[in-house]
This record gives structure tokens, sequence and C-alpha cells, in this order.
């Protein structure tokens, strides 16, 4: 019995030219698409950014300020932000207050000079000023506290004590808690920030 020959079929491309013209066309119009979406995605990163950058319209929040000078044993500045955009608890008798003991106004702060005869009068003294500056900014922690070269290490601890609370001698204080009630307290300002009085005293 004779075996037929099977030889397999080469497939084999034509011999002639191939027309190219339709996938130029395909090529091109993708290419056309894919720069318009580069550029609306350029375009949009360029808007975000001058968002960001951009300056706002709105006014800074004004904030807090308040700064004791500690210039030597016997004496000291006390200086108040400016407080006329900011809450204040019971505002017109604190700036009754502020107007009687201090010079400024509430558009550019108050400040004050305070001299004494000794180191522990002018903590006392600076601490009923911080008392009373408690009860109108009753939800206020931070006070800066700048030192001059020639105070001694314990005054400066001593300072910083007594601006950060009242001591167990002294009659506590009545402010307004978070819960909108009227209670006894002793804290004054116990986030203290310790500088250096620029220029000595």
């Amino acid at each position: 019995m004779l075996r037929k020959n099977k030889r397999k079929k080469r497939f084999e491309l034509p011999n002639g030219e191939v027309n190219v013209i339709s996938l130029m066309d395909i090529l091109t119009t993708m290419l056309f698409f894919l720069l318009v979406l580069a550029s609306f995605a350029n375009l949009s990163v360029v808007k975000s950014k001058s968002l960001v950058q951009g300056e706002s319209d709105e006014e800074p929040k004004p904030t807090f300020a308040l700064e004791i000078k500690v210039l030597d044993d016997k004496r000291a500045e006390l200086f108040l932000g400016p407080i006329d955009k900011i809450d204040v608890y019971g505002r017109k008798n604190f700036e009754a207050y502020l107007r009687k003991r201090f010079k400024g106004n509430p558009k550019i702060g108050y400040s004050r000079t305070l001299a004494s005869a000794n180191p522990e009068r002018l903590r006392s003294w600076i601490q009923k000023i911080l008392m009373k500056i408690k009860v109108g900014f009753p939800f206020e922690n931070k006070v800066v506290i700048s030192f001059s070269d020639n105070i001694d290490y314990q005054n400066m601890i001593n300072t910083i004590t007594m601006a950060r609370s009242i001591s167990e001698e002294e009659e506590a204080i009545e402010v307004l808690s978070q819960n909108g009630r009227m209670e006894n307290s002793r804290v004054l300002f116990p986030q203290v920030i310790v500088a250096e009085v620029q220029g000595g005293s």
C-alpha cells in the first residue's frame, strides 16, 4: 500500500506592496487624541497649582499674643497683642481694666512696665495681672516669657511656675469653662515659650 506524501502548504505573503495608508490614518487619529488629552491634563495641573499658590482674599485670622519681658530682678514689661478682633469674655469690663492700667488700645495692643522692690513682689504683681487676662481669655494657654542675660536660673524657674498656675496658698480664679459654666481654676498659661530679651536689658 502506497503512502501518499502529504506536503505542508506554506503560507506566503503576496508579492505585492503592503498598503499602509489606512494604517497611517489610524495612527494619526490616535496621536491627535493623545495630544488633546495630554494638553487637558497639563492645563488642569496648572490650574490646581495656581489655586494653591494664589493669595487668599481672606484676612489672616487674628491670634492671641501675650509676652512678658523680665529685664532684671526688679523690672519687667508686659505686652498683650491687639484684641479688637479676638473674642474676649466680659469685653467691656476687661477693656476698662486695661485702659486704667496699660498704655495702648485694642487695635495696637497694650503694654505696661512693672517695677518692684524685689523679685517676689514683682512676680506676685505679674501673676495678678495674668489672672485678669486669663479671665478675659479663658481658653488661651500660651505665653512668651523673655529673660535678659542677668536673670539667674532660679528666678527663671520661679517666673515660669508663676505664669503656669496659681499656688495653693493663693485664691483660685473663676473662669469660663468649656461647658459654658463658670468654674474655679488655678491654671493660668501652662504653655510657656522661653526666649531671650533682644538687645539685653
